[in-house]
């Protein structure tokens, strides 16, 4: 499980489809989804969405991106799908996590 958690913090920043993932491992979708929410306690959708949060955050504290620049280049395909999961996790927006966290 170990190189799947690897594989999604190398590539978070790619379109990953669940089927795509299994067969670069060899095994069935349905196995992946099982085995990776037992040993991390997580959806792989939920992990995913995680990595690529982190790595969101990071970029809106550390850089003066456009939003929709921080939202394709961590992966997700539209800007208000984004913002959703952002706030979801953060429980900001991307704008007002900026705002409260960017380094001067």
């Amino acid at each position: 499980m170990y190189s799947v958690i690897a594989y999604l913090h190398a590539h978070y920043d790619e379109s990953l489809s669940l089927d795509q993932l299994a067969e670069h491992f060899y095994i069935s979708s349905t196995y992946l989804c099982r085995i990776f929410k037992q040993t991390t306690g997580f959806t792989l959708v939920e992990y995913l969405q995680d990595v690529r949060v982190q790595q969101a955050r990071a970029y809106l504290r550390e850089t003066s991106w456009k939003v929709t620049s921080i939202a394709e280049k961590t992966g997700f395909d539209s800007i208000a799908h984004f913002g959703r999961v952002f706030k979801h996790l953060t429980g900001h927006t991307p704008l007002q996590y900026r705002k409260k966290y960017k380094k001067e």
